[in-house]
């Protein structure tokens, strides 16, 4: 702290810093403006790591003849996430935070949902791939009548959450 405000506008100038005798405060200064600078470029990185993900979509594609989709390609999109996970753990420990890291642990907390999120339906949809020819069959379906409902009510939900996607595929909205 230097002892007094210096408010930096578009009027200040350097014979004026000259005026106030800030050379002698250049310690203090340069302690500030690095401070500043770097909890300027988190922000930024944050900012940019926000908007990367404008215009990424799930990749779908039909699935045989089953009149339904399933999920492809996602590697690109897990590479992302996982690769935005690390960068806002390592921001969260930035001792540079202070004024984002609320903001910070919100985009954290959603970029892991949404991992979990991506990990379920895959585990989903590796079930569901399995089970769709098993019990896509009447013959299973009258042998095994009770398991044949269950999947039933599964094949309805993967249907459902697959034509959302028809409506929106956008990884983060």
């Amino acid at each position: 702290d230097i002892g007094f405000k210096v408010k930096a506008d578009a009027t200040f100038s350097v014979t004026r810093a000259i005026q106030l005798d800030l050379h002698k405060y250049m310690t203090v200064i340069e302690e500030v403006s690095e401070h500043a600078s770097k909890e300027y470029s988190l922000e930024k990185t944050l900012d940019k790591m926000q908007s990367d993900w404008n215009g990424i979509l799930f990749d779908y594609a039909p699935w045989r003849e089953t009149g339904t989709y399933i999920l492809k390609a996602l590697d690109d999109t897990q590479m992302l996430l996982d690769d935005q996970i690390i960068k806002t753990q390592s921001m969260r420990s930035s001792p540079y935070i202070g004024p984002f890291e609320e903001r910070v642990r919100l985009w954290e907390k959603k970029l892991v949902l949404v991992q979990d999120i991506m990990d379920e339906w895959l585990k989903c949809q590796q079930g569901w791939l399995y089970l769709e020819p098993i019990f896509g069959s009447e013959d299973i379906m009258q042998q095994m009548p009770v398991e044949g409902r269950k999947f039933k009510a599964v094949d309805n939900t993967w249907r459902k959450t697959m034509a959302q996607l028809e409506v929106t595929n956008e990884v983060l909205i």
